[in-house]
């Protein structure tokens, strides 16, 4: 039998599964974090993620507690352009990209000049390859990204990995080689993703629905407690 908690949040959530934010920015773990459906943070709540195949590069890397913190260009952003991005979370210009993995960026630490906030990335890190390792669950959701990052890197300048979540044909594969990766290194098969479209609905959702049918994922044009408490229901 399911309790549920001020009747939204079912408690088996905290000893069932998880709930992962998979970016594609900060909103959905502020968003679970609003609404008390996290416990602890994970690598990707606080990063940019430019396509779901960033998500895909660092998940089949059997070294990415090593080497998602390593190999990193910090680029900065002239103060002219911080306007297009707003300030950085602990440096104003705080711009961040990886080597390792295309689309991988990084605005809210200062972890290459500050160890305390390298050691807490590296907790999180490590924290999260251990919850794959574990059988419960996940519940991951994901914003998709509409290309809105590449326009603002071209305006400052930087040139990096031009990468979006918007064709349809791509994201289906992105979606497909993901749970392919958790179930051939994770040994993963419960696990579930919601995909969220943007404000301006880049791909439109009856378009997503119609073209992307693959097990575990359900698609959605915002994000609600209850929508989590439905999905959650359905699935399990």
């Amino acid at each position: 039998m399911i309790i549920f908690v001020n009747i939204l949040i079912p408690i088996y959530i905290y000893i069932y599964m998880s709930i992962i934010s998979l970016g594609y920015k900060c909103e959905i773990a502020k968003f679970l974090r609003g609404n008390d459906l996290r416990s602890v943070s994970y690598p990707l709540d606080w990063t940019i993620t430019m396509s779901l195949s960033t998500i895909n590069s660092i998940l089949s890397d059997p070294d990415f507690t090593e080497n998602y913190l390593e190999n990193i260009n910090d680029i900065g952003i002239n103060k002219k352009y911080i306007k297009y991005f707003g300030a950085g979370a602990n440096r104003a210009n705080l711009l961040y990209i990886s080597n390792n993995y295309n689309g991988l960026i990084f605005r809210h630490f200062d972890f290459l000049n500050d160890n305390i906030q390298y050691q807490t990335e590296k907790r999180r890190i490590v924290r999260f390859k251990n919850r794959l390792l574990q059988k419960k669950p996940i519940f991951f959701i994901r914003e998709l990204h509409n290309g809105n990052v590449n326009e603002r890197l071209k305006q400052a300048g930087i040139i990096t990995h031009q990468l979006d979540d918007k064709k349809i044909d791509i994201l289906k594969n992105d979606i497909v080689n993901f749970f392919h990766i958790l179930k051939t290194q994770y040994n993963r098969t419960d696990d579930i993703i919601l995909i969220i479209t943007d404000k301006k609905k880049i791909i439109k959702l009856s378009k997503l629905r119609q073209h992307i049918v693959c097990k575990n994922t359900y698609f959605s044009n915002n994000i609600t407690r209850g929508l989590i408490k439905q999905i959650t229901n359905k699935h399990f």
